[in-house]
C-alpha cells in the first residue's frame, strides 16, 4: 500500500474541492445559459449537438437531413434568416460534399462533378452570408447591436414576460460579438472550401489565391498551409503533438 503524506493529502483534498466547485459551478452556468436562449431556435440548437458524433459515425444521410431541420428552424424566424448560423450551415455542407466527392471510391467521375458543383454553390453562399454579417454588425458595440436587431428579435417573442424577453435579447447580443470575432474563422474554412473546388477544377491559380486570402484571415488555418504549400511544391507542415489533440479547428 502507498502511503501518501500530509501535505500530498491535502492537496488532493484541495484539488478534489476544487473539481467539484467548478463542476456545480460549470452545470449551474449551463442551465442558466439554456434557460436564456431564444426558444424559437433552441431545438435547432439541441439537434446540432449530435453533428460532430454523426460526423465521426460517417452517417452522411442523417447529417444532411439535421442540416436540413436546422436550416428550416433558423429561416422559420425572421431575425435568423440571413444570419451567420446559415452561413455555418452552407460550410458544412460543401465540406461533406467536398469529402465524399473526393474520398468516397464508389463515387464516379459524373457523381463527383456533381457533388463538387454543389459544394462550390454552399460555399459562395456561406461567405455572402459571412461578409453580410460582417457588414451589419462590423462596427457594432453591445449598444448598437441592440438597437439594430431589438425590434426584429423581440417580434413573436410577445407571449414571454418582458424580463424573460430581455434575457434572450441580452444572450443574443452576446452571440452576436463573439460571431463578429469568430467570422474570420469561419471565412477562412469557406475560402479554403473554395480553394478544393478550384483546386478539382485544375484552377491552380485560383486555388492559391483562396488558399492565400484563407491564411490572411487566419494564419493557424493549417488545412489551408498544406493545401497552398503542396501548390507551390513544398513539404507539408507537420503538426506537434499538442496540435494534433488540440487542433485549431476546434
Amino acid at each position: 500500500m502507498i502511503k501518501v503524506n500530509r501535505p500530498t493529502r491535502m492537496l488532493i483534498l484541495t484539488m478534489s474541492i476544487l473539481v467539484v466547485v467548478v463542476i456545480i459551478f460549470a452545470q449551474a452556468y449551463y442551465r442558466h445559459q439554456n434557460r436564456m436562449i431564444d426558444p424559437r431556435i433552441e431545438p435547432a440548437r439541441r439537434l446540432y449537438a449530435s453533428y460532430n458524433q454523426l460526423t465521426e459515425d460517417g452517417a452522411n444521410d442523417a447529417i444532411f437531413s439535421l442540416l436540413d431541420t436546422v436550416e428550416t428552424i433558423y429561416t422559420s424566424v425572421k431575425h435568423y434568416k440571413s444570419s451567420y448560423e446559415l452561413g455555418v450551415i452552407s460550410n458544412n455542407r460543401a465540406a461533406l460534399w467536398l469529402t465524399r466527392a473526393l474520398h468516397d471510391s464508389d463515387c464516379d467521375s459524373i457523381c463527383k462533378d456533381s457533388l463538387v458543383a454543389k459544394a462550390a454553390v454552399a460555399v459562395q453562399k456561406s461567405i455572402s452570408i459571412y461578409r453580410q454579417w460582417e457588414e451589419r454588425f462590423g462596427e457594432a458595440d453591445a449598444a448598437a447591436c441592440r438597437k439594430i436587431i431589438r425590434e426584429e428579435f423581440l417580434n413573436g417573442l410577445e407571449s414571454y414576460p418582458p424580463e424573460k424577453q430581455g434575457q434572450f435579447l441580452d444572450l443574443r447580443i452576446e452571440e452576436i460579438l463573439d460571431s463578429k470575432r469568430e467570422i474570420p474563422r469561419r471565412l477562412s474554412v469557406s475560402y479554403t472550401n473554395q480553394g478544393i473546388v478550384h483546386r478539382y477544377h485544375i484552377r491552380y491559380d485560383s486555388a492559391a489565391l483562396c488558399y492565400t486570402k484563407a491564411l490572411e484571415l487566419w494564419d493557424r488555418n493549417l488545412t489551408a498551409e498544406n493545401n497552398l504549400n503542396q501548390l507551390l511544391g513544398k513539404p507539408p507542415r507537420k503538426t506537434n503533438v499538442i496540435q494534433r489533440l488540440f487542433p485549431p479547428e476546434r
